[in-house]
């Protein structure tokens, strides 16, 4: 499977109030060792990243500002800090629709 990435702008929401606009990221097909230990269907699952330290959790929900149909519910989320950068890392499984 070819992972091609993708770059989104998304927005973040929790229980169903907009926390965080238009966030820069880039969407990629998640890894098939990924998808074996979340149990998301292979064209569902993705892996999301942001140049800086988000404050998302699993549960929220990320909305693509170009198309709100699109939409994902993150699954798995981990902050990498070091002396020269920082980001944030999600694992999502992708709704289409307004689920």
């Amino acid at each position: 499977m070819t992972r091609t990435p993708t770059n989104t702008t998304l927005k973040v929401q929790r229980s169903g109030v907009e926390i965080l606009p238009e966030l820069r990221a880039l969407v990629l097909p998640a890894r098939p060792e990924v998808i074996a230990l979340r149990e998301i269907p292979a064209g569902k699952a993705f892996e999301i990243s942001f140049t800086d330290v988000v404050a998302v959790q699993e549960t929220d929900r990320l909305v693509n500002v170009n198309a709100t149909s699109e939409t994902y519910r993150i699954v798995g989320v981990a902050h990498y800090t070091t002396p020269h950068a920082s980001h944030t890392e999600v694992i999502a499984e992708q709704r289409l629709g307004n689920a």
